[in-house]
């Protein structure tokens, strides 16, 4: 199972918290002058939602 603090520290830049109001987890993804919000229901669907928007910097 994947932590948010590993996700922190495998993508530079990348901020993740919890959503107490939508039950979720978010994470914004630096892009140059684009940034990218994803959000997923767990840290591990969160993994691959930023892996998604890492590509697509």
């Amino acid at each position: 199972m994947t932590t948010i603090a590993e996700l922190e520290n495998r993508f530079a830049g990348v901020v993740c918290w919890w959503g107490r109001y939508t039950y979720e987890w978010w994470a914004i993804v630096p892009g140059g002058t684009r940034w990218t919000i994803v959000n997923a229901e767990e840290p591990d669907s969160l993994l691959h939602e930023i892996l998604k928007a890492w590509k697509r910097r």
